[in-house]
């Protein structure tokens, strides 16, 4: 696994944000609870209780998506983002 610091707007590092590298997947972290993953394929797909958690995990799931709230309800309401559960207890 890698991990990538996420960067503000500024180009300083971000508390308690993370992105990071799994098995050819990209995923975003908010605290403690994923909120979005983007699969080899460029699939992506958003934790349903947690993707929009609060301003700051928007913020920074938006950044990380390169979209906007508006794009990403739209792509949800069409098919074109899952919403799973992305923090399953293994």
């Amino acid at each position: 696994m890698k991990v990538i610091p996420v960067l503000n707007e500024f180009g300083n590092v971000v508390k308690n944000q993370y992105q990071f590298l799994h098995e050819g997947c990209e995923y975003f972290q908010s605290y403690d609870k994923v909120v979005a993953k983007i699969d080899q394929n460029f699939n992506v797909f958003l934790d349903e209780k947690f993707w929009d958690a609060s301003k700051t995990t928007a913020k920074y799931r938006n950044m990380f998506l390169n979209k906007s709230t508006s794009v990403i309800k739209e792509e949800v309401h069409n098919g074109q983002i899952k919403m799973v559960n992305l923090n399953v207890d293994v």
